[in-house]
């Protein structure tokens, strides 16, 4: 489902430069030098952003993550880079925002890039968490993600859950779940029509994250209970199921 009238690609462009909040105390927002590092380290511990969760579904898929290249796309200022460079990815990122991802390169001596067109293309994990509900195309953005990874690599996104399931359990948070800053709404079956050809995980959160590492990476597996609350989606596009 997506919010009528569209937004354009410049006034998508424009509205993130500056105007996007999102009042979670960490997405948009760019802490003091002093707090970062305190804030990465330590405020982040259990909450949506730790990455650790993250990294251990990394290891299911790629085996050691230590030099693994990953592009963090949509990466803010860098919450979730910083982690992944931590734990010794080799991750590169890309930002919509100026002004979030020159805050993240100066104050955590990151990579992240503000044009699509500077980014590499040989990653073996084009990873998105909360972004495809933002952007003007959502198929030209996993688009763009299956040109950025190696033949045998993964796109892996997370984003609110906008499936019958969860709209039964929480229909309140359902129809919360869009408007001027979430102008797109996913069901998995989205991502099972996207994906249709090749090998595809598609699961909701919390449960997904300990469900993924019995993928086999070959097949099209689709979790029995959509109805967490978010989505998890991970997919070999070069891949056939």
């Amino acid at each position: 489902m997506f919010r009528h009238p569209v937004d354009s690609i410049q006034e998508n462009r424009d509205f993130y430069q500056e105007d996007y909040f999102e009042n979670d105390g960490v997405t948009t927002f760019s802490p003091d030098s002093d707090e970062v590092e305190n804030l990465i380290n330590n405020g982040l511990k259990g909450t949506s952003r730790d990455a650790s969760r993250l990294l251990t579904a990394f290891t299911a898929l790629v085996g050691a993550i230590e030099g693994a290249m990953i592009l963090d796309y949509g990466a803010s200022w860098g919450y979730m880079s910083y982690q992944f460079s931590k734990a010794k990815m080799d991750c590169e990122s890309y930002e919509i925002s100026k002004p979030r991802a020159g805050f993240g390169n100066k104050s955590l001596k990151l990579d992240i890039r503000t044009s699509e067109s500077d980014v590499r293309s040989n990653n073996s994990i084009f990873f998105s968490s909360h972004v495809i509900e933002h952007v003007p195309s959502p198929a030209k953005m996993l688009e763009y993600g299956s040109k950025h990874i190696t033949p045998n690599g993964f796109i892996f996104t997370l984003c609110p859950n906008g499936s019958d399931a969860f709209r039964k359990r929480i229909p309140k948070g359902f129809s919360l779940g869009w408007g001027k800053v979430h102008p797109n709404y996913f069901a998995e079956t989205y991502f099972q029509h996207y994906f249709k050809d090749c090998p595809y995980f598609i699961a909701s959160t919390p449960d997904g994250w300990s469900r993924l590492s019995f993928w086999n990476q070959k097949s099209q597996q689709v979790s029995d209970d959509v109805s967490g609350d978010e989505l998890l989606i991970v997919a070999c596009p070069h891949k056939k199921s």
